[in-house]
C-alpha cells in the first residue's frame, strides 16, 4: 500500500517516513475480535501511535536526516569519486561516479546544482533539504 502524502510503501497503520495515516478500507463484519483482519488481501491492524519525528530541532516531516551542507561539501571536494552519493545512501550511483570520474565531470556539476537547489534525494527518496 502506498502513502497518500509521500508515496512510500506502508506496512502498518502509519507511514514510517512522514507519519501520515494509511488509507483503510473497512468491511462491516459481525463482531470479529481478532487482532488482524484480512481486508482486500491486506492485513488491517488497529491504529498505533504515529512515529515520532526526527530528533533534530528543525527537521520537517518527510525530509531526510542527511545534511545538505555536508553533501555539498562532499560533492565539491570529492564529487568526482561519488562520495556525496555514498553519503546519501545511493551506492550504485556512487560506484558509477567512482568508475567514471563523476560521469566525466558532467554529473558532478549537475549534482552541485541539485544539492544547492535542494533537489537531491537520499536512498529512501526523501529530499536532502536540511542545512
Amino acid at each position: 500500500m502506498r502513502c497518500p502524502s509521500c508515496g512510500a510503501n506502508i506496512t502498518g497503520a502509519f507511514c514510517e517516513y512522514c507519519g501520515a495515516k494509511a488509507p483503510v478500507e473497512r468491511v462491516e463484519t459481525q463482531s470479529i475480535h481478532a487482532e488482524n483482519v484480512v481486508v482486500n488481501n491486506y492485513y488491517y491492524q488497529e491504529p498505533q501511535q504515529p512515529p515520532v519525528a526526527s530528533s533534530r530541532a528543525n527537521a520537517s516531516v518527510g525530509a531526510s536526516p542527511k545534511s545538505r551542507g555536508l553533501a555539498l561539501i562532499l560533492c565539491v571536494f570529492f564529487g568526482y569519486f561519488g562520495v556525496h552519493r555514498f553519503y546519501a545512501g545511493r551506492y550504485l550511483l556512487g560506484a558509477l561516479y567512482l568508475f567514471t570520474l563523476g560521469l566525466f565531470g558532467m554529473g558532478w556539476l549537475f549534482d552541485i546544482a541539485l544539492i544547492l537547489f535542494g533537489r537531491m534525494n537520499d536512498r529512501n527518496g526523501l529530499p536532502i533539504s536540511e542545512w
